[in-house]
């Protein structure tokens, strides 16, 4: 731990019958630790879509808008260019730019396994904020996207509030068609919210099977978490959870030297990374504190180390529980574990 100048991290690794499982940095976190996942959260609701596909009360096939009916609308896929401009603040900076853009009309609806395999065109902001910052060619259209969210209602994320939208999973995805703006065509590749979308098809899924109207974090916990005995594994930790208690600090990094790129990091809490940017930002508290209302699929598990890695030793028994139960097709783990959804 006296070398390793890093906060703290936890190490899983299994071989047959042997297990390593040891903490190691400053913090010396403990190994029940109760780690946000972030976007780790994406393969888990996907293994949810495919086990309701199996269930026959969905095809990949689909379009979004047969569960969402605020989908079946005409979108825009944003481009740069001179039609129009819109303000945009950077969450990295606090900085306000002149974001100037043009629109094309989607050449095809969203379907459902454009969700799963990042390509629904619904891109997280932050592409945007790293081409403002660095002049890495990312794209404005991130930016422009979710700000026109923003503007329409509840369906504008940002990277300074991940999961504490002050709505439900289904007034989030509505706020997203309410913009009716895509940052790329649906089949290109587009990094963010398509698990997102995934949860609340998930959601109207499930309710069309059982007759029940469930939080996707409950349809989580009935079909996964505790088939799997990830009992540590949730969504928002609700007021006196001792997991709250087990969070670790998160960290973030800085230039040593804003003036030189090449000089290196430094790596501070989080909270002192955006310090003095003038931008109200709850990444840290929003897992336990907030309103703690829109379960987010693309980002909002939070679950000890070991506990996620009973994820994966039941996707190396090909679907197969502890407990010797089939809950996903050999076929269905091949494709959560081999990038097509074809």
């Amino acid at each position: 731990n006296g070398v390793l100048d890093l906060p703290g991290i936890v190490v899983l690794a299994k071989r047959g019958g042997k297990v390593y499982h040891k903490s190691f940095g400053k913090d010396c976190i403990p190994l029940d630790a109760q780690f946000r996942i972030f976007s780790m959260t994406k393969v888990l609701t996907s293994c949810v879509v495919l086990m309701l596909r199996e269930r026959g009360v969905l095809n990949l096939e689909d379009p979004v808008s047969e569960y969402i009916p605020s989908f079946d609308r005409s979108w825009d896929v944003i481009k740069p260019g001179q039609d129009e401009q819109v303000e945009y603040r950077s969450f990295l900076t606090g900085q306000t730019s002149q974001l100037n853009y043009s629109r094309t009309p989607a050449e095809q609806p969203i379907l459902i396994k454009h969700l799963l395999a990042e390509c629904s065109g619904i891109g997280y902001d932050q592409w945007t904020d790293i081409q403002l910052w660095d002049g890495t060619p990312f794209g404005v259209q991130y930016g422009v996207v979710n700000q026109l969210r923003r503007a329409a209602g509840c369906g504008g994320f940002s990277s300074n509030c991940i999961i504490g939208q002050p709505c439900t999973l289904g007034e989030f995805c509505d706020g997203i068609a309410a913009a009716g703006v895509l940052a790329e065509q649906p089949g290109r590749f587009s990094y963010g919210q398509g698990a997102l979308v995934a949860g609340r098809v998930v959601e109207v899924a499930f309710a069309r099977l059982t007759g029940r109207c469930e939080r996707f974090s409950a349809i989580m916990e009935e079909l996964l978490f505790g088939p799997l005995g990830m009992e540590s594994a949730g969504f928002y930790l609700q007021d006196g959870d001792p997991r709250a208690n087990k969070i670790p600090t998160l960290y973030g990094a800085v230039l040593r030297d804003p003036t030189d790129k090449l000089a290196g990091c430094e790596v501070r809490p989080y909270k002192d990374c955006v310090a003095g940017v003038p931008v109200p930002n709850s990444v840290p508290s929003d897992q336990s504190s907030g309103p703690r209302s829109c379960d987010s699929g693309d980002t909002g598990v939070c679950m000890t180390v070991g506990d996620y890695g009973k994820f994966y030793e039941f996707l190396l028994r090909e679907g197969v529980s502890e407990a010797g139960e089939r809950l996903l097709a050999r076929e269905s783990v091949g494709m959560l574990t081999h990038g097509s959804m074809d």
